[in-house]
């Protein structure tokens, strides 16, 4: 796997987790909640670099996870 691929995977995996303990607790650790946000902000810069636009679904996701109360 290249290190790109792992670097995503590693992303996905933060923001998912971010979202999980929401649903599960409803609450979120700060520390987690600001590595998700740079996950996403690091999605988006990829995805800028190399050509593919802006992504809908990544905006609501930072939009939502940043609006949570921590």
């Amino acid at each position: 796997m290249s290190r790109e691929a792992i670097i995503n995977e590693s992303d996905e995996v933060v923001i998912a987790t971010a979202f999980a303990q929401i649903k599960i607790t409803g609450k979120i650790d700060k520390e987690l909640k600001e590595k998700a946000l740079l996950s996403l902000k690091r999605m988006e810069l990829i995805a800028k670099i190399c050509g593919y636009g802006e992504s809908e679904i990544n905006k609501q996701l930072y939009s939502d996870l940043e609006s949570f109360k921590s």
